[in-house]
């Protein structure tokens, strides 16, 4: 990071497929200033990257984008709908290794990049890796079992479901931290929220976290992220979550 004293909160949400190309990945981000205030109502300015293997990995793609941010510090664009600098967004194979996406912002909405930071994409969105895996030429032909009778169409136990992993790093000093995650899609009502926390890679702290949800709208919800353990933590954290109605 090229100043430690910008906080960048990262995440990232599903894959939007268009039955053309390119393809999109929805992602968000909060951004603060050295202040650890919150720079709303702004325009900002983002280079985007795509690094293949590792956190230092070679980019695949790399775009700029000039979104601005709301009365919350919240920035939200699709990547891939951006300025390319570098690569086709539409040709990565996903199935082909690992992927980590790297932003670099410059608050003040130029090129004058001062907020780096780098995340693993932990699991590929399937609508992106779908058309890159697998085999193009069919199998043989299997043989046809008698049919059987025809049951009674049944109810999709999930009629819309949304996820996403959201950045939260060290406690800032806080014993209990607040998180305002927004919805790509607003859902038709009120949906069920899971929120699971995971540990920096490579941390050698044995932590526990409880985190619970509050205010959940069919636009946003909020997650509080405790401490079970202990008070303040020094580790980088992330917490996965599951929308679903």
């Amino acid at each position: 990071m090229k100043n430690s004293l910008f906080t960048l909160l990262i995440l990232l949400l599903s894959a939007s497929f268009w039955a053309q190309s390119p393809e999109m990945m929805s992602y968000q981000a909060v951004i603060r200033d050295a202040n650890n205030s919150l720079v709303t109502n702004s325009s900002i300015g983002m280079k985007i990257s795509i690094l293949q293997g590792s956190i230092s990995g070679n980019s695949v793609y790399t775009e700029t984008q000039n979104p601005t941010t709301n009365s919350n510090g919240l920035i939200a664009i699709e990547i891939g709908n951006g300025t390319t600098v570098f690569g086709d967004f539409s040709t990565i194979d996903w199935s082909n290794n690992s992927y980590f996406i790297k932003t670099e912002t410059d608050p003040t909405g130029s090129i004058n990049y001062s907020i780096e930071g780098t995340t693993q994409l932990l699991s590929v969105p399937y609508a992106l890796y779908s058309k890159t895996s697998g085999s193009s030429t069919p199998g043989p032909q299997g043989i046809q079992g008698p049919q059987g009778p025809q049951g009674t169409p049944g109810n999709n136990f999930f009629n819309n479901m949304q996820g996403g992993t959201t950045y939260v790093g060290t406690s800032q000093g806080q014993a209990i931290l607040s998180v305002l995650v927004t919805f790509p899609v607003p859902f038709n009502s009120t949906p069920h929220v899971i929120c699971t926390s995971s540990a920096e890679i490579g941390t050698g702290y044995d932590d526990s976290f409880n985190v619970t949800t509050r205010t959940v709208t069919s636009t946003s919800f909020i997650m509080i992220i405790n401490r079970v353990d202990g008070s303040t933590w020094g580790q980088n954290m992330e917490v996965h979550w599951l929308a679903f109605e």
